[in-house]
């Protein structure tokens, strides 16, 4: 409920937009300018140009190459520089323009502030994967809020197997292939077993569920570009 109230939210949602077209790349991405007839019960923008960001599929793999290392470079720097994440990837929030190579972002509602703890607990988490330390994870991920004080020995493991799976474009140091990314499909198999273990689940902290949502999108849009990332460079 109370998501749905920030994002509806129009003088927020504003600020937010302003708030990132003073701290993006230009040259990259285009956003839309908030007209001054806004207030609280309306929200006026200019008209974004561009194709639905799934049509860059029939683009050449250079290009698609392109986007998709833009949108995690911007993942990384919603993260880590600004703390401030649109939080909302769907498909739609994004457009591509061909003649500029700009792409389009769209609905800044989602947006959430990202606090330094969260930040600096995913630097220390991504650092750790990218190490494959895992006793760095763990405490990485404790840090972050994902266990309670005391965890079984076995969910743990399986805890720390579904970090290994996810983080795969993150940890492998070359060209990640999105269009054989099979990371969806494993994880549905390890949670399977997770789900099992009731007395042994643990809500992340709110937060945390906004950017591992993100993550799944920018992985889902990946693969729907058919595109080649090296996340790992990033």
């Amino acid at each position: 409920a109370e998501q749905l109230i920030n994002e509806a939210n129009y003088e927020k949602e504003a600020q937010f937009i302003c708030r990132f077209e003073n701290q993006l790349n230009q040259n990259e991405f285009t956003l839309p300018k908030v007209h001054s007839l806004s207030n609280d019960n309306i929200l006026v923008m200019s008209f974004v140009e561009g194709m639905p960001i799934e049509e860059a599929a029939t683009l050449s793999q250079a290009t698609r190459d392109k986007i998709a290392t833009a949108l995690f470079t911007l993942f990384f720097t919603e993260l880590f520089d600004l703390q401030l994440m649109q939080t909302d990837p769907n498909f739609a929030n994004y457009l591509y323009h061909a003649e500029t190579h700009k792409i389009g972002l769209l609905d800044f509602g989602a947006t959430r502030e990202i606090s330094d703890n969260i930040a600096s607990g995913y630097l220390s988490l991504f650092k750790a994967l990218y190490l494959q330390d895992k006793t760095q994870i763990e405490q990485a991920a404790r840090s972050i809020g994902f266990f309670k004080a005391e965890i079984d020995a076995e969910y743990l493991t399986k805890i720390l197997n579904v970090f290994r799976i996810a983080s795969e474009p993150l940890r492998l140091d070359h060209e990640y292939d999105f269009a054989s990314c099979t990371i969806a499909t494993s994880l549905r198999n390890e949670s399977m077993s997770i789900n099992k273990q009731k007395d042994q689940w643990h809500t992340p902290p709110v937060d945390a569920l906004f950017i591992h949502r993100k993550i799944a999108g920018l992985y889902l849009l990946a693969k729907r570009l058919n595109a080649k990332v090296n996340v790992h460079q990033l």
